[in-house]
């Protein structure tokens, strides 16, 4: 028996600096398919975990949260939530947010968004022992005394090319008001890094300005110490005792979880395209693998000859295998975190156009992401070099040395049957129900083990096709002498050929796949866009996406577009988001008079005739067939609505 490590040093060492090009690119294929699926972990988590950072990175966690749906909390209520919590030594940040953006950006393009928190400056300077950053000096009280202050990060004070004791001119909700930068906040509050998106203001100096007289949130903290669980659950008992349904009490990790179920599809389809990316790699590394067992297979022969048992022959194939798989693992870790610097941008736009908005937290590894690059590696060069180190344990060394015979192909491509039945196993999966993993969140696991069998299923079936494709080319052209030479390769295809036309076919279907998914959703949106907007001008506050709710135009800007000199109509639309039993739902409200006239909607079930409508209901709307779902409704129910004036 040779020990593993001879093995190791005299043939595959020898044969991969022999080799040194194929072996790097084998090495590059996996760690690629690894890097990819692994950048988008890790860009996933950056752009989810950065929901609700802003406030957590300047207060510390909070226990519990306080919201309102709507208008958010009436500032007269806090004497209200101060009272609920005595005696218990509680600390209350109200919180006001806003996004703003510079109203003379240098890209007007693409303004750059910053999220301003309203916070009161003077509790957070006695809270912690400094508000802001390079900022151990600043005097909080010269900063108050400026009703205009505003302390920005270093990095934002570079892009909008301010410096300290500049005024710049913001949009917030649609009007313009005139800062003055007063500080700059640090790269981070004691272990816990500041977004580079952030800004800071006193919140009583924010409503007096905006003329606003609700905030956003209330963030309740209790101090560290023995009891402190009993004192958490105390305070959340007592808050929604006295809430009355006025205000909704929130677990402190809520931000997180709501993300991560709302961007659960959008990341498991990225996930599913890295893996196809990864299956692809597994193919051309079986491909290249297979046509190394044909070059050594002199050196396999001596081996068998000298005695090797073909089980030996195997665990040396596979450990040599394993070896790949562990120096692509590293690879593509290295690749993964790379990469990830790079798309983490791309995912955060992308969450926060469809979802919410949220900063970008600093793209780390941890340990898990080390173990499932190094699972993936050495898992997807096992499975690329089983059929092949089967292959040069069972293949008998008389075989193996005679260079003029073509080794046959890997029995699994010899069977068609195998793929015939995974593509009809593949049609009756699509009949399989959704895994529903929270109500209104559910699984396509029908669709995805269909496309799997499909992929894995077509390979084989176009493997197997090679052989009579090319006893059809010599009988369709018998005279030309290439095309002859072509058929005879097809007509007795190696595992190499199979093996790469596997590969390839799975890179074609998921191509085509992305090209049915883009052309899909621009044909929807295109047709809601005809039927829905009709409208000759859009207008929106600067820095408006789909996902934002509090960046909205004021009622007074609309009036008075609403007189302008050959307007007809101004529809007006608002969104607001609330929580229906278990259900996160966004409420919007529209003009329903230019239902059909002006504007139209796209008909699951048209609406109910008026004279139909239940009489005790106090006003009707229309759902999208996802809320009915998630709440089980049928035309005609009622259900309530949290609203700030009460259900």
């Amino acid at each position: 028996m040779i020990p593993l490590h001879q093995f190791w040093r005299r043939f595959s060492w020898r044969h991969a600096r022999k080799e040194w090009l194929q072996t790097s690119l084998l090495l590059v294929i996996l760690a690629l398919g690894v890097g990819t699926f692994l950048s988008i972990r890790i860009a996933n988590r950056s752009a989810v975990e950065g929901f609700g950072l802003f406030t957590r990175s300047l207060s510390g966690p909070s226990d519990w949260i306080l919201s309102q749906p709507g208008n958010g909390i009436p500032v007269d209520r806090l004497p209200e939530i101060r009272l609920a919590l005595d005696p218990l030594p509680a600390r209350i940040y109200p919180v006001l947010e806003r996004l703003v953006l510079p109203a003379h950006p240098g890209n007007p393009d693409k303004p750059s968004r910053v999220r301003l928190i309203g916070l009161d400056l003077v509790q957070l300077l006695a809270g912690s022992g400094t508000a802001s950053g390079s900022a151990d000096e600043l005097d909080i009280w010269q900063v108050l005394q400026e009703p205009r202050h505003i302390l920005l990060s270093k990095a934002t004070q570079t892009e909008w090319e301010v410096a300290v004791g500049n005024t710049i001119d913001l949009v917030v909700d649609g009007r313009v008001f005139p800062f003055v930068v007063k500080g700059t906040l640090p790269e981070s509050r004691g272990d816990t890094p500041l977004p580079e998106n952030l800004a800071l203001a006193d919140i009583g100096t924010l409503l007096n300005r905006f003329q606003l007289d609700s905030l956003d949130r209330v963030e309740i903290v209790l101090p560290e110490g023995p009891g402190r669980k009993t004192l958490v659950a105390e305070a959340g008992r007592r808050l929604q005792d006295s809430s009355h349904d006025r205000w909704t009490v929130g677990s402190p990790g809520q931000d997180k979880i709501d993300a991560t179920s709302m961007t659960a599809a959008f990341r498991l389809n990225l996930t599913v395209l890295s893996l196809i990316a990864l299956l692809v790699g597994i193919y051309l590394i079986a491909q290249t693998l297979d046509a190394t067992v044909s070059r050594r297979r002199k050196e396999i022969a001596t081996l068998r000859s000298l005695g090797i048992s073909p089980r030996e022959i195997y665990r040396f194939w596979m450990s040599e295998a394993l070896l790949y798989g562990i120096a692509a693992g590293l690879l593509g870790l290295a690749a993964g975190y790379g990469m990830a610097w790079f798309t983490v941008d791309a995912v955060t736009t992308t969450i926060r156009a469809l979802y919410r908005d949220t900063a970008v937290e600093a793209v780390r590894l941890t340990l898990a992401d080390g173990a499932l690059a190094m699972a993936l590696g050495v898992g997807g060069s096992l499975v690329a070099a089983w059929l092949p180190a089967r292959d040069a344990a069972s293949t008998p060394p008389a075989q193996l040395l005679r260079m003029g015979k073509r080794i046959p192909p890997f029995a699994l491509f010899q069977h068609p049957w195998i793929g015939v039945l995974m593509v009809v196993a593949g049609a009756l999966a699509l009949q399989l129900p959704s895994w529903e993993t929270s109500p209104g969140h559910s699984v396509p696991v029908g669709g995805y083990t269909a496309s799997l069998l499909w992929l894995v299923g077509g390979t084989l079936v176009a493997a197997n096709s090679m052989k009579p494709l090319g006893r059809i080319l010599r009988k369709v052209f018998p005279s030309r002498a290439s095309l002859r030479l072509a058929a005879s390769r097809l007509a007795a295809p190696t595992s190499r050929h199979q093996l790469a036309l596997a590969g390839f076919l799975v890179s074609i279907g998921m191509a085509a796949a992305m090209s049915f998914m883009v052309s899909s959703f621009e044909t929807t949106i295109t047709r809601w866009l005809d039927q829905r907007l009709r409208a000759e001008l859009f207008a929106s506050s600067l820095g408006f996406q789909g996902s934002d709710h509090d960046q909205r135009v004021q009622g007074e800007i609309l009036d008075r577009i609403e007189h302008w000199p050959g307007v007809r109509l101004v529809d007006r639309f608002r969104s607001v988001e609330v929580d229906i039993g278990s259900v996160q739902a966004s409420i919007g409200g529209l003009r329903f008079d230019l239902i059909g006239k002006d504007q139209d909607l796209l008909w699951i079930k048209g609406p109910l005739p008026m004279d139909e409508m239940p009489p005790e209901a106090e006003t009707f709307g229309y759902a999208n067939e996802n809320l009915q779902t998630r709440l089980n409704l049928e035309l005609g129910d009622i259900f309530d609505v949290p609203t700030p004036s009460g259900p």
